[in-house]
């Protein structure tokens, strides 16, 4: 199985917004990768690769599944990037998690950009994901998954509770992220007079 996760560009450019690493997509690519899947990152913030040269990617990479971080701010955003790679033909599963649709999974999931919401913490819920795309378990009994079934019914799956141990996520390699790490070091060395120490690869 192989996963894109997209990290999408936010439309209204701020001078005080500058990329900085999406250190819980890297967490999850983490997860996805001790599964079995081969995946990827495009922090479409930190790189400027328009909507278009990012579908182009999906078609050439050829993922099973695409991931989605969103916040209220570039939701709209990865709406339309979404509902752009379907038209091109993408037939993979669409996956939307983070803070928005966390809270608007019912309303995201009735728009059709998207086939589940990921709600809250995602690391265990992804794990469990992955098992029920490869036929191993069932959608119904995966907490923190909202879904649509195949009649169009909304499914909202009870909570999942939060992790209580941390020392049991993975720590995700800087790899995933050499671009925003890089620009993330060098914004905070102009505005900030720091740097991050390290940035080729996350302790």
């Amino acid at each position: 199985m192989k996963c894109l996760l997209i990290n999408p560009d936010y439309p209204q450019k701020h001078s005080l917004l500058f990329p900085v690493p999406p250190l819980g997509m890297a967490l999850i690519a983490a997860v996805m990768e001790q599964n079995g899947v081969d995946v990827w990152i495009e922090d479409q913030f930190a790189s400027g690769i328009s909507n278009q040269e990012l579908a182009d990617n999906v078609t050439r990479l050829h993922p099973d599944l695409l991931g989605f971080s969103c916040l209220t701010p570039s939701i709209n955003h990865a709406i339309d990037l979404a509902r752009l790679i379907r038209s091109k033909g993408f037939s993979g599963k669409i996956l939307m998690g983070n803070i928005h649709p966390s809270l608007f999974a019912e309303e995201l999931l009735k728009s059709e950009a998207c086939d589940f919401i990921v709600r809250g913490e995602g690391e265990e819920t992804v794990k469990e994901l992955l098992l029920a795309l490869r036929g191993n378990s069932r959608f119904e009994d995966i907490q923190g998954l909202s879904f649509k079934t195949p009649r169009g019914e909304i499914v909202h799956n009870p909570s999942r509770d939060q992790i209580q141990n941390l020392t049991s996520c993975p720590i995700p390699p800087g790899i995933y992220l050499p671009l925003t790490l890089s620009l993330c070091a060098h914004a905070s060395s102009l505005r900030f007079g720091f740097t991050y120490p390290n940035i080729t690869r996350m302790p």
